[in-house]
């Protein structure tokens, strides 16, 4: 059995959560003298010296890098740095970096590196030891490309030089994963998935290649969505994810109104799945609505207290899956979109078939994870931040005669 997919991927792990696939962003995580690792000496800091397989690495193969580094000065911009470059990150997300390192001899223990991350994730001063330790740091990409590594640097690190092995990078999306090792590309791994309710083992989730094209499916307070008689209040309620990132879509306290928040995206004319994840608050009606070749705007009702859909408009069917924790995973599946600009729309309401009502500005539903793909039906959730994003497809592929000495 062989699987490959270019990207990450969200999936249900053993607990019922929804977690990113096993990855790591990181190349040649055990290559540092590898041209994808730069090596830079800045103000009087000297360009680093490695010396591949110069040591016995944590996992018992002679395959820990030697670095040495010399700030040079004692000014802030003498600096010493062996650093790898990462691109296509999400903005605003959180990214944990971390690294397998030792010191070299006995007279470095004691001595400091910087591990940093530039835009990725916040620095940490640590101290070299006699024995591996794993040293991390985490933080929130603040653009979408941004370096990890190490460096002595002058003002930061107590001292200006440092010698020791470095061997096991890894850069993950949110909380540390275990270790993947890595080569001339970054590792996205299979998704071994799990019902989130029951917690019983799905197996090897395998999907097409899928866009999700609403931008900030996780940031809905953003000002890139509309609000219609209503407002978005950030952090307050325990996501899907498990972070305090869900939404309250609270409606205002206009009479006889819609309230509802809405993308404005372009399409083509084929099936859609507009999708979301929403849990009851004071309301527990929701309605899920999108536009349609050949006109109309139908719609789609869910009921959040009892996890059933209500009625669906022409062209359109709905469904309602679970998750757990009250939430529920809401699509409307429609026949066509429409092409050229198009609004998908979340809307907040007291009774199945109804839109405009009196809000009382407080009440409202939980949301979060929106994702508009094209498509008969909706695939696992796709995160997005400033601008669309694309799940690559999963491959899998069985091969070989114990295959197919008894496959026929």
């Amino acid at each position: 059995l062989t699987f490959s997919r270019a990207s990450l991927a969200t999936m249900y792990d053993a607990a019922g959560t929804l977690v990113w696939c096993p990855h790591n962003l990181l190349t040649y995580s055990e290559q540092i003298d590898n041209a994808a690792w730069a090596k830079l000496g800045l103000g009087a800091g000297s360009t680093p010296v490695i010396t591949a397989n110069a040591g016995v690495a944590p996992d018992g193969t002679t395959t820990a890098d030697r670095v040495q580094l010399n700030c040079g000065g004692s000014t802030i911009s003498d600096r010493s740095i062996c650093n790898q470059s990462v691109s296509g990150l999400m903005t605003g997300r959180q990214y944990t970096g971390a690294v397998y390192i030792k010191a070299y001899s006995a007279g470095e223990v004691g001595k400091q590196l910087r591990l940093f991350g530039d835009l990725l994730v916040t620095e940490a001063v640590v101290t070299l030891t006699a024995d591996w330790q794993l040293v991390q740091t985490s933080g929130t990409a603040a653009a979408a490309s941004g370096n990890f590594g190490l460096e002595t640097r002058g003002t930061v690190t107590a001292n200006t030089t440092a010698d020791f092995l470095m061997w096991g990078a890894r850069l993950n999306v949110g909380p540390l994963q275990p270790y993947y090792p890595t080569t001339s590309a970054a590792y996205y791994g299979p998704r071994l998935t799990y019902d989130p309710v029951t917690h019983s083992a799905l197996g090897l989730l395998v999907e097409e290649q899928r866009t999700n094209m609403l931008t900030y499916s996780e940031a809905l307070d953003n000002a890139a969505i509309t609000k219609s008689n209503s407002s978005v209040v950030a952090a307050s309620a325990t996501a899907p994810d498990g972070t305090l990132t869900g939404f309250k879509l609270r409606e205002d306290s206009t009479a006889s109104a819609d309230h509802r928040i809405y993308w404005t995206v372009t399409t083509t004319a084929v099936g859609h799945v507009l999708s979301v994840f929403a849990k009851a608050a004071e309301r527990s009606w929701m309605y899920l609505r999108m536009n349609r070749s050949g006109g109309g705007t139908p719609r789609v009702w869910f009921d959040l207290a009892n996890g059933v859909v209500g009625t669906a408009e022409t062209g359109t069917s709905g469904a309602i899956t679970s998750v757990g924790g009250g939430w529920y995973r809401c699509s409307l599946i429609l026949d066509t979109a429409a092409g050229a600009s198009v609004n998908p729309l979340i809307g907040i309401t007291t009774a199945n078939g109804a839109t405009a009502y009196s809000g009382d500005g407080s009440s409202g539903i939980y949301v979060w994870g929106a994702q508009l793909e094209a498509g008969a039906f909706a695939t696992s959730y796709i995160p997005t931040g400033a601008a669309s994003a694309t799940r690559a497809a999963d491959v899998v592929t069985c091969t070989g005669a114990a295959f197919s000495s008894w496959f026929n």
